[in-house]
């Protein structure tokens, strides 16, 4: 070849399947093919006026020597390719990978978000998707060997994946957990597998704390604190604290517990409370989440060693308020004076009312005036009823066995009632007593060794709680973070 002519370039084109040193080939010679005539622009430019204009542009005058020049221009030429080469290598890289991804998406066949619904067996919703029965069968049975299907709850994520193209199911993956994950996906014999994916998180503790204005609920809302953790906090404090009542404006909490965070940041579950304080009238009653040697499971203690579980808790329902007391009222329906064997808290309808304490279902159903009932026997002496529910907790019948905190049924209106609530009372020995009359027994009593121990843990625990920032404060450097970064784009 001679003169202006160049010998022409051809390039393969790559397939996906080369990977990305494939996709750099591309790109690499897209790059060159700019690069040369940019080169050509500024070496090989004949004409005088267009010249002179060139040499100013790289900082050439008139009577500089371009030999004297030339490194100076040739490294600043350099820079600027290079600059040129790696910002198209990234564009293109990234271009052929999203075509890629386009590719593999296609070829990878039809997906379908979906959650299991009310009523729905895992058989139904794969049906329901458009599953072919003989596969939906298939499928189910490589499930079943990995996870309780009896167990699926309403909201459960499940993702499926059809062939492109027979648009016949492949795969089915059931979100069971935050951490795990089961498959079943087809095989080259036209079956089944079965297989699961555990999660891991990182554990973090989170210190929080509020000053109370309304209720402890909505100040540990304000605080951040999720609402399974304000659940428990209340459950925790219920033994001791009459939330209708004892709760006054300007009161505090403070408290620790864990969170689990993915790789992204993100907060996929909350774990247990490790201490928490509740401050009523300038007194502080802290609890501590601890084990004793021989106990079962863990409990909380007091810095005295005393477990804060009782029999009973005062209150079994969060966020409602006492509409109606123990002892004698005028009847809101029968318009007469009657004595009133029960404590009502009024509530939405829905809201969830847990079993006041260990026990087992002596009576559950419609009990006349009563509406939807359910009576707990707790011991030999102790039992608690619960009346005008909406509905009870799926599965429990006459035996069953609850424990202390557990939701049994949803407020409601049934039966002799003039509006959602429920209606509570608590039995010594069959016959109604006013529950705010009655000492309770309390649970276990740390000594000796045992409270040596707990000691130890005590401290060590309040160490490590002590170097952790609140949450309160994290948000506010976050958002002084934001804002020094603002000003200094401005």
């Amino acid at each position: 070849m001679s003169g202006t002519e160049t010998e022409p370039m051809i390039v393969q084109e790559p397939s996906y399947r080369g990977g990305r040193r494939g996709k750099r080939i591309t790109v690499a010679a897209c790059a060159l093919a700019v690069i040369g005539g940019l080169a050509g622009l500024l070496f090989g430019i004949q004409d005088p006026e267009t010249k002179g204009r060139a040499n100013a542009a790289v900082g050439l005058g008139a009577g500089d020597s371009p030999r004297l020049l030339m490194s100076q221009r040739e490294r600043d030429i350099d820079a600027f390719v290079e600059r040129v080469f790696a910002r198209m290598v990234e564009d293109g890289v990234a271009d052929l990978d999203r075509q890629a991804a386009l590719t593999g998406e296609a070829l990878a066949g039809r997906r379908m978000d979906t959650v299991i619904r009310p009523g729905d067996t895992l058989a139904r919703a794969l049906s329901s998707a458009g599953a072919d029965n003989g596969i939906v069968h298939q499928a189910v049975t490589a499930l079943g060997k990995l996870t309780d299907l009896r167990r699926l709850k309403p909201g459960q994520e499940l993702t499926l994946m059809f062939d492109h193209a027979t648009d016949k199911l492949t795969e089915v993956r059931l979100q069971e957990s935050v951490e795990r994950v089961v498959y079943a996906r087809a095989t080259p014999d036209g079956g089944f597998l079965g297989e699961e994916e555990r999660l891991t998180f990182e554990r973090q503790l989170v210190r929080a704390r509020g000053t109370i204005e309304d209720s402890l609920f909505l100040a540990g809302q304000r605080a951040g604190v999720e609402h399974e953790v304000l659940a428990e906090l209340i459950r925790m404090f219920s033994f001791d604290v009459d939330f209708q009542r004892g709760i006054h404006p300007g009161d505090g909490f403070e408290l620790t517990y864990e969170r689990f965070v993915n790789r992204a940041g993100e907060v996929m579950k909350t774990g247990n409370i490790l201490k928490a304080t509740l401050v009523r009238k300038g007194s502080p009653l802290t609890y501590f989440r601890y084990q004793p040697e021989g106990e079962p499971g863990p409990d909380y203690f007091d810095a005295r060693g005393q477990s804060a579980r009782k029999t009973l808790m005062q209150t079994p329902i969060d966020g409602a308020r006492i509409s109606s007391g123990f002892g004698k009222r005028r009847h809101p329906i029968l318009g007469y004076t009657k004595m009133h064997k029960g404590t009502d808290f009024a509530a939405r309808a829905g809201t969830p009312i847990m079993a006041a304490g260990d026990g087992t279902i002596a009576r559950i159903g419609w009990n006349g005036g009563y509406g939807r009932y359910i009576q707990i026997r707790h011991n030999g002496t102790y039992s608690t009823a619960y009346a005008h529910m909406k509905g009870f907790r799926s599965g429990l019948k006459n035996g069953s066995r609850v424990k202390q905190g557990q939701i049994i049924g949803y407020v409601g209106t049934s039966g002799r009632s003039t509006g959602p609530h429920l209606h509570y009372e608590v039995l010594k020995n069959g016959s109604q007593v006013n529950p705010r009359s009655i000492k309770l027994p309390t649970g276990v009593k740390l000594a000796g060794a045992r409270l040596d121990a707990f000691q130890a843990f005590r401290a060590e625990l309040d160490a490590e709680i002590a170097a952790l920032p609140f949450l309160d404060q994290e948000v506010a450097e976050m958002d002084a973070g934001r804002v020094r970064t603002a000003a200094a784009a401005d």
